[in-house]
């Protein structure tokens, strides 16, 4: 039997639709400049709205290059801090140039050629932590990726090796655990977290998916809200779990009715930005069919609740 959820919100028409839409992610709000970002990793583009105003102001920045992951930069609105293809660097938001300053394999031109970064975070102290993973077109992901961390001085750790499908980071809104996402295991990890050291420590299995607890689908991007629940993109399951940081439980649902593919959820103001998939060679009825806004962009407005301080990058 199918598990039965309080529902919380129905996610209703997207809030950001373009036909060639393939698989946003990370989306990260900048509350001066009002615009959220987002990227499309397998396009190579980053895109920019204001959610006050919707497709209309919706714009594209093209990169050429897979970017997993954003993040905004303590005292520089020019650039992007990301997590690309072949490392971190930042990114120019107005003429699009890509500059790296942390490759990730620097003297393994296969692994460079074979891995990208998928997804990331920023710690209070503007650490940048992302993972990186089996890049698009080269096979079924392996026991082959790791997990980063590079500091405020540009210096680069690798903190967990092996990984085969790393996705969403976030972190308590005490900055004393920091949670990771595998989503081949179906794994929300917990770390016990050093803000001051940017030591992650004592590794716990906190939640793993179960059918016939959590519904179809395995976990993906995650958000937190200010009372420290996780929410939880589950792909291929049509929603977003909200999860009892203290007991574990499930405490609702958003339900993503028409996109399948549930990738990456963000606060912005009291609601959550929801990105999709249309990874049709995971399932070609994806786009149309049973999901007929795959890839979309939705918001959901969630009165009364706000997310969590997310933190810039810093450099010294």
């Amino acid at each position: 039997m199918a598990p039965s959820f309080t529902v919380i919100a129905t996610a209703g028409k997207p809030i950001l639709h373009r036909d060639d839409f393939w698989l946003t992610e990370a989306p990260v709000h900048d509350e001066e400049t009002g615009l959220t970002w987002f990227t499309d990793i397998p396009r190579g583009v980053v895109y920019s709205f204001d959610i006050k105003v919707g497709q209309e102001s919706l714009k594209r920045i093209e990169v050429g290059e897979y970017v997993g992951c954003l993040a905004l930069i303590e005292g520089d609105k020019e650039h992007l801090a990301v997590g690309a293809k072949r490392g971190f660097g930042k990114l120019n938001v107005g003429t699009g140039k890509l500059e790296y300053y942390n490759i990730l394999y620097p003297d393994d031109q296969a692994k460079q050629d074979l891995m990208r970064i998928n997804d990331g975070t920023v710690d209070v102290k503007g650490r940048y932590w992302a993972a990186a993973m089996r890049s698009f077109g080269l096979g079924v992901p392996q026991n082959e990726g790791a997990v980063f961390c590079s500091d405020t001085k540009k210096s680069l750790r690798t903190v967990k090796h092996p990984v085969a499908g790393p996705n969403g980071f976030a972190f308590s809104p005490d900055n004393l655990i920091m949670y990771f996402v595998e989503t081949r295991l179906g794994t929300i990890f917990s770390y016990d977290y050093d803000p001051e050291t940017g030591s992650a420590t004592n590794e716990t299995e906190f939640i793993k998916f179960d059918p016939e607890v959590h519904g179809p689908g395995a976990p993906d991007g995650i958000a937190i809200s200010e009372d420290g629940d996780l929410w939880v993109a589950v792909f291929n399951g049509n929603k977003v779990i909200r999860f009892d940081s203290k007991t574990k439980d499930v405490k609702g649902i958003i339900e993503i009715t028409t996109s399948k593919q549930v990738a990456c959820p963000a606060f912005v103001g009291e609601g959550l930005v929801i990105t999709t998939g249309k990874l049709v060679h995971m399932d070609p009825e994806v786009g149309k069919g049973h999901s007929p806004d795959a890839g979309d962009v939705f918001y959901v407005p969630l009165p009364g609740i706000k997310g969590a301080e997310v933190y810039k990058v810093r450099f010294d």
